[in-house]
């Protein structure tokens, strides 16, 4: 088994919110079995963009932005494998569009566990809290799990 992660449960392992205990609990799957795990490039600018949300809404500080940039990055790097968005990424992610009418970041979101799929004879599993985005992986054939749905 792989895990996927999109963006909206990977923010939950930096910022406590429901379903950090589930993501964390991954996370350290992750280490003790030695499991793999996939982000999209992507989820490097989107993560930077949820935390600078949270840091312009008053709900973290300046200091708990980049302390958090800072120890995703790092986590991410060591941790995770970090697919590359590419002009075929792009390319085959219209497909998404019209088929789930996904928006256009999800839908590059999906196209990189397809593009892992192929690559790779396992199961993936991808943790997404976003419903949209999750009820298509389901669709496609992917097993998705909402960490927000997960008892804490």
């Amino acid at each position: 088994m792989i895990y996927f992660f999109d963006t909206s449960a990977l923010v939950k392992r930096y910022h406590e919110e429901k379903g950090t205990k589930f993501v964390d609990s991954v996370f350290e799957e992750l280490v003790n079995t030695k499991k793999e795990a996939f982000i999209s490039s992507l989820s490097l600018l989107e993560i930077t963009s949820a935390f600078k949300r949270k840091q312009k809404g008053n709900i973290i500080t300046q200091d708990e932005f980049q302390n958090a940039l800072k120890t995703s990055f790092e986590e991410i790097t060591e941790k995770l494998t970090i697919v590359p968005v590419t002009e075929e990424t792009i390319n085959e992610s219209i497909m998404n569009v019209t088929e789930y009418a996904l928006k256009t970041l999800d839908s590059i979101q999906y196209q990189t566990v397809k593009e892992v799929d192929r690559i790779l004879e396992d199961e993936i599993v991808v943790l997404t809290s976003d419903n949209e985005l999750l009820e298509a992986f389901e669709k496609g054939g992917f097993r998705g799990i909402d960490p927000e749905e997960k008892v804490e």
